[in-house]
């Protein structure tokens, strides 16, 4: 999937903002996130099993990964409307994320 180039530009800008701690918890990156784009909010939180379930699915979107997570933030802003950031996390720190279409996060 080729991302706008404003999404493109948001989604870069977002990681370059990011924390950079050895492990970046939830809130540190809740945090950062919205300092750089304060229109940005916090979609869903899921933890336990339905963030495994959600992390199986992610999984299978290409390019194909293996990440694992037992939670999942997925985040939204009305700039970006066709598209969701999602964070993953396991135990506590930051393990991966990307760009999913709103379209797709609202299937699970």
């Amino acid at each position: 999937m080729r991302l706008p180039l404003t999404t493109a530009a948001f989604v870069a800008a977002v990681f370059f903002c990011a924390p950079t701690w050895a492990c970046d918890s939830p809130q540190r990156v809740i945090d950062a996130i919205v300092a750089r784009f304060p229109d940005t909010s916090l979609r869903m939180r899921l933890t336990g099993a339905e963030a495994a379930d959600f992390v199986l699915r992610y999984n299978r979107v290409p390019p194909v990964t293996a990440h694992r997570a037992n939670e999942v933030l997925v985040f939204e802003d009305p700039n970006f409307p066709r598209f969701n950031l999602i964070e993953l996390f396991m135990d506590g720190c930051l393990v991966g994320g990307g760009v999913l279409a709103v379209s797709f996060v609202d299937s699970l």
